[in-house]
């Protein structure tokens, strides 16, 4: 990721757009490769991507305002990035309201106490911040649980403490 996607994606943050407007404007400008294709074209005029930008955003009730944010993209030749201004995007806007997303990896057969024991970890982790948890049935894990945060993990699974086990017994 580049300094200039990082600083693009605060500027599209400080424009104070709704979440979800940007979730469907990316939504949209992701649909068709040959968007992507025509706005990374060099060869096509600037006042012509511009236009068709402007067509494609309107007709979807995109604002005005974040479509010229797509329009300055193009003009400054940084569509290319348009991946990572997301990506970085929505981790700056998660910094900036105290949230953060979990993933919760169980077992079909998973307890209300192991879930809440799996809050509890965070709680105490993420003081003060927001817990946005997304549930995912693995039967593999055997029981317990993993919770993932970014690049985080938190592997209290049956699967985990039997390879735990494994490893002292035969000495890896």
């Amino acid at each position: 990721m580049t300094r200039e996607s990082v600083n693009n994606a605060k500027v599209l943050y400080r424009l104070s757009f709704d979440r979800s407007e940007v979730e469907r404007a990316q939504e949209i400008y992701f649909l068709s490769s040959k968007l992507q294709q025509v706005m990374n074209n060099p060869t096509i005029p600037y006042e012509k991507k511009a236009d068709i930008l402007e067509k494609i955003f309107s007709k979807a009730g995109i604002s005005e305002k974040l479509v010229k944010f797509f329009q300055v993209m193009c003009k400054h030749n940084e569509s290319c990035e348009m991946k990572d201004i997301f990506k970085e995007y929505y981790r700056y806007s998660d910094k900036m309201k105290k949230i953060i997303r979990a993933q919760f990896f169980c077992t079909s057969s998973v307890t209300a106490k192991e879930e809440e024991k799996a809050k509890e970890l965070l709680s105490e982790k993420y003081s003060g911040y927001t817990i946005d948890w997304k549930k995912t049935v693995d039967d593999t894990l055997l029981g317990g649980y993993i919770v993932k945060v970014g690049n985080i993990e938190y592997d209290k699974s049956y699967r985990n403490r039997l390879r735990q086990l494994e490893e002292k017994l035969t000495g890896r």
